[in-house]
């Protein structure tokens, strides 16, 4: 009986002996913890830079549209009225030749850009034709990608 315990003692031993070795190696040290923080903060700022500047660029898109939406309420008015309009208010408020059934064929926000600025509505003297344009991001003149100015003629 003692010599069959003798050998349990020793796989027990080392059973013990295996568990707290992984237990001692189970942990991160603080470095290896620094270094993934550093590594997973420089991956955020490229993908979060990307991001930003892509939201700009897709409302710049999305304003052309909306550009497209106002000329056909422009062409509509036109339609009705047998002109263009005066300045894109009309297409909000009817104008007072236009008796009772006249209706809105635009919203008032339709006048206003995503970047918050108006439209510029210019027809020319022969009541021909129109353009629309929108100054973009920056609200002035001139400028590239979400900064670009964008005309829209009509009919």
């Amino acid at each position: 009986m003692i010599t069959t315990l003798a050998p349990l003692n020793s796989i027990e031993h080392r059973i013990r002996a295996s568990r707290c070795t992984r237990r001692m190696q189970a942990g991160l040290t603080l470095v290896e913890i620094v270094i993934v923080l550093v590594i997973l903060s420089v991956l955020i700022g490229f993908l979060t830079k990307g991001l930003f500047n892509t939201g700009a660029t897709q409302k710049a898109r999305i304003n052309v549209m909306k550009m497209e939406k106002l000329k056909s309420a422009i062409s509509q008015y036109q339609l009705m009225n047998n002109g263009l309009p005066p300045n894109l208010e009309a297409l909000v408020n009817c104008p007072s030749n236009s008796g009772s059934a006249c209706f809105p064929v635009a919203q008032a926000d339709d006048l206003v850009d995503l970047f918050g600025g108006q439209f510029r509505y210019a027809a020319d003297g022969s009541g021909g034709s129109f353009s629309l344009k929108t100054l973009g991001q920056d609200k002035r003149d001139g400028g590239s990608g979400a900064d670009a100015d964008v005309v829209i003629t009509g009919p």
